[in-house]
């Protein structure tokens, strides 16, 4: 895999990535603002008690960034076999001071995922997919059906069609780090269609948190072709 510079090349394809925070220079300070803005470890923590994972089960958190809600679950489930993936080597440097050696962290991408079929149990996914194009969240999708066991399950949880003053401006902010034409698909409501044709089944867990919504989505057939 040969990765384009961070923030170059063409959006949908597998080695393209924006760094956290829009810039590499502002990784350090990453943890910071997702706690100033209300997604930091209380956040994580709540998404990791709603994630059903047994012991022994096979967990990927796809865009693991910093570790934060690897840390949350590994505190829940310790006998899981957790592992993360994200395109970005300065965050995975920062998760592998902060996880047990026991946590499998590697450089890897939703559009193309370093793992065979059916190998993996259960799959979290936190505020990523904005950050796709609406091609390459299709294909992510793809992938992550190819992915999980028969009975496995993915937690989607994402930025949806804003509620009320507070979810409004939160995704205005979040529009700074990520292209507004990313995002469409999610105000739009449209992330459940691209699911459901994906081959998955959605139930949504609620109540949302700040304009972020819970789906848990289970597969219910092998997905079409990526588009």
């Amino acid at each position: 895999m040969s990765p384009h510079p961070e923030g170059t090349g063409p959006a949908d394809q597998p080695g393209w990535f924006r760094p956290g925070l829009a810039n590499h220079l502002l990784t350090p300070a990453y943890d910071a603002v997702t706690e100033l803005f209300g997604f930091g470890r209380r956040f994580k923590r709540t998404i990791a008690a709603r994630i059903d994972i047994g012991p022994g089960e096979r967990l990927l958190d796809l865009g693991c960034g910093t570790g934060t809600l690897l840390a949350a679950i590994a505190a829940r489930q310790p006998t899981a076999r957790l592992t993360g993936i994200d395109p970005d080597p300065r965050m995975l440097a920062v998760a592998r001071r902060r996880l047990p050696a026991a946590v499998q962290l590697q450089r890897g991408f939703a559009q193309e995922l370093p793992f065979p079929d059916s190998s993996i149990d259960v799959v979290v996914s936190t505020l990523v997919f904005h950050h796709l194009t609406d091609p390459a969240k299709r294909t992510a999708l793809a992938e992550l059906s190819r992915a999980l066991t028969p009975g496995g399950r993915l937690h989607l949880v994402d930025f949806g069609a804003p509620s009320g003053r507070l979810g409004t401006a939160l995704l205005r902010l979040g529009s700074v780090f990520a292209s507004h034409v990313n995002m469409r698909a999610n105000l739009s409501n449209q992330v459940p269609g691209m699911l459901a044709a994906a081959g998955f089944d959605v139930q949504e867990l609620t109540p949302a948190y700040r304009g972020v919504r819970h789906l848990r989505c289970t597969p219910t057939r092998p997905p079409g072709p990526a588009s």
